[in-house]
């Protein structure tokens, strides 16, 4: 079941960040700085984002026998730069859910949020060595630019991908 977001979710939303960068960016990202995440800085960002009353963007969770498995969010494209209205800003799935269709069912629900908002275009960041990349291309995105970002230290690429309209993704 996909839904969205609580303010009760924000432990359990932290547990799904936390889990699956480990997972997914092993080899990718430093070790010690996987190894360093911290589930309670992650409860402390989540909860300061779902105690707002409103906040400009979307927050959706997927649940699986009333666990929260996996989490998506976005809203206004943040970077003005670019001619794409909306962003993804995250999608995470627990290793053991990947793969299965839930990515995609997440992502068309943002879509549908999206075009509720006005939204014609999205856009999404993805470290060019994550699988999501192609992922994101199975759903339509084409590479928009990359740029270089530091996390644990070291220098990593970046690709931003876009659909330029968002239909193109359903």
């Amino acid at each position: 079941m996909i839904r969205r977001a609580e303010a009760t979710d924000a432990e359990a939303i932290a547990q799904v960040h936390v889990a699956s960068w480990q997972s997914t960016y092993r080899g990718i990202v430093p070790d010690i700085y996987l190894d360093n995440m911290s589930v309670e800085r992650r409860v402390e960002y989540w909860g300061s984002i779902l105690s707002k009353p409103l906040y400009e963007h979307e927050l959706i969770v997927l649940e699986q026998q009333g666990q929260v498995v996996g989490f998506a969010n976005g809203g206004p494209n943040r970077e003005r730069k670019y001619r794409y209205d909306a962003e993804i800003y995250a999608l995470y799935l627990l290793q053991r859910v990947q793969g299965q269709g839930y990515g995609k069912a997440m992502v068309h629900q943002l879509i549908e949020s999206f075009s509720r908002e006005g939204y014609r275009s999205m856009l999404v960041w993805a470290l060019k060595d994550n699988p999501a990349v192609q992922f994101y291309e199975r759903l339509g995105a084409k590479p928009i630019e990359q740029k270089e970002i530091m996390i644990g230290g070291i220098a990593l690429m970046e690709c931003a991908l876009g659909w330029g309209d968002l239909t193109a993704a359903l």
